[in-house]
């Protein structure tokens, strides 16, 4: 989720991804603004995420993730993607 990318582990794993070129993963990422139990802004900012996977060279899509059609589409174009991991920002 949003909150887990205050964690540098997080970073790492992206960078793992783009420099393996693994363009079978995805990640689902819950942009919901929500942490633990507080908003994610008062914790530590993570927007623009969009950008910030972009600029570690991961596909980025985003969708509603409550509109399971946005979802199937999201899946069915990560599976399109070669040389890079996929993030679908939900």
């Amino acid at each position: 989720g949003d909150g887990e990318c205050q964690e540098g582990a997080v970073w790492e794993a992206a960078m793992a991804g783009a420099k393996w070129k693994l363009d079978n993963l995805t990640v689902i990422l819950d942009n919901n603004g929500l942490q633990n139990d507080t908003f994610t802004v008062d914790v530590m900012p993570v927007e623009p995420l969009a950008e910030k996977w972009r600029a570690f060279r991961w596909h980025v899509i985003e969708i509603n993730g409550h509109d399971m059609a946005q979802c199937m589409e999201a899946f069915d174009k990560a599976r399109q993607v070669k040389g890079q991991p996929t993030v679908i920002l939900a």
